[in-house]
């Protein structure tokens, strides 16, 4: 009987390479900050009396936003949601909040913020959430959209046609 070997499936990061590809072709002259934690290192903690390395290792558990453009008069945060997601709204305004508590962009905590929710589709109930908590809404389709949608498709029981 013929040995059967089998091979692992690929596995494509697709929110962060929808993230990437359009924070460099939308800010390619701006400082691009990606998988960046947020949030103070510990609330019990004064983050100002640690040091970077301190602030590094006990950092590891705080919740991480998608990318963080650093503009010379904004910051922008931006989470990427490739399937319809409805907690990301919500996720993306705490994230919001979070920054300016941040130790590590404390020097830019006087800046202001625009979080912009990016979509590879445009799911009418996500826009609404995004619209409820004052985030932009953003719809990036790369030319990769379709192998995307092949791949998630027959997992998430959706038809395909419905994304053309």
């Amino acid at each position: 009987m013929p040995e059967i070997i089998a091979t692992p499936k690929k596995r494509v990061q697709w929110e962060a390479r929808l993230v990437s590809e359009y924070v460099s072709h939308t800010y390619p002259n701006d400082r691009q900050l990606f998988q960046v934690r947020v949030g103070p290192v510990n609330p019990r903690l004064r983050d100002q009396d640690l040091t970077p390395a301190e602030i590094k290792m006990l950092g590891v558990w705080r919740p991480r936003l998608d990318a963080l453009v650093i503009r010379p008069d904004s910051l922008i945060a931006i989470e990427a949601s490739v399937v319809l997601d409805l907690g990301k709204p919500s996720q993306l305004d705490t994230y919001r909040d979070l920054l300016p508590n941040t130790p590590e962009l404390r020097d830019l905590a006087h800046l202001p913020i625009t979080a912009i929710l990016l979509s590879l589709l445009d799911y009418d109930l996500l826009r609404l959430q995004a619209t409820k908590y004052g985030l932009a809404f953003v719809v990036y389709r790369p030319k990769w959209c379709a192998e995307c949608i092949d791949a998630r498709a027959p997992r998430s029981g959706a038809d395909k046609r419905l994304f053309d």
